[in-house]
């Protein structure tokens, strides 16, 4: 759906299908556009030059629409090959609490007090215990999930990631979610090789606290290839 944000809720506009002339009317401006994609958009969001739509679009004004998918479903993995530069998201608040926190300690062992004494990184640190930053990073499986969904596909591989950064602390209490960009995506052999560049972002910071690029390799439903 093209959406338009009012009221702090989407409000639907008009269903896009592939392959079709849309001209679709904003407030007072007309915006024409072709999508060469079967990909429905989920919902658009909002910018100072009204309802944004995808990338490279103009208005009247000539001005740039900066525009991003808060949901991208597709058929097939292979076309997220036509969707390359376009950002999705971001997704679904995460409540990361410390019982998380405390879990994913048991889990990997790594028992350093700033993940789980929360007395003294209040007096020594001045705030809440912090995230590991392997937590935050395995959040993301979900997040994708959530941003891509891919109607006809067989096993989903995480390949590994690229560049990854932790920029910011996550603390104990935050809510986090993620943006990302399919910075590239190539087909080879039985499956779709995608490149993300993902950004994650905590409720209380403008400024991304994780960067990295995932790769996945999406493979045919049937699950053949290698």
């Amino acid at each position: 759906w093209i959406a338009q944000q009012k009221g702090g809720r989407d409000q639907p506009l008009m269903r896009l299908n592939a392959c079709s002339h849309l001209n679709v009317a904003v407030q007072t401006h007309q915006i024409h556009s072709i999508l060469s994609t079967h990909a429905t958009i989920q919902g658009v969001e909002n910018n100072n030059n009204g309802v944004s739509l995808l990338n490279g679009i103009t208005n009247s004004a000539k001005k740039p629409i900066i525009g991003w998918l808060k949901l991208l479903e597709i058929d097939t993995p292979d076309q997220l090959v036509q969707l390359v530069g376009k950002t999705i998201g971001p997704g679904k608040w995460i409540n990361i609490a410390q019982s998380r926190i405390d879990a994913f300690a048991d889990a990997t062992d790594d028992r350093q007090w700033i993940h789980l004494d929360a007395e003294r990184t209040q007096n020594e640190l001045g705030h809440a215990p912090v995230a590991h930053g392997y937590l935050t990073l395995s959040m993301l499986a979900v997040m994708m999930y959530d941003l891509v969904r891919i109607k006809t596909v067989g096993r989903i591989v995480n390949y590994g990631m690229n560049k990854v950064r932790f920029i910011a602390p996550v603390l104990a209490g935050d809510r986090i979610r993620a943006e990302v960009i399919i910075g590239r995506a190539t087909c080879e052999d039985q499956f779709v090789r995608a490149i993300f560049d993902v950004s994650i972002y905590v409720d209380r910071l403008e400024k991304p606290v994780m960067i990295a690029q995932s790769i996945i390799l999406y493979f045919k439903q049937d699950g053949s290839g290698q």
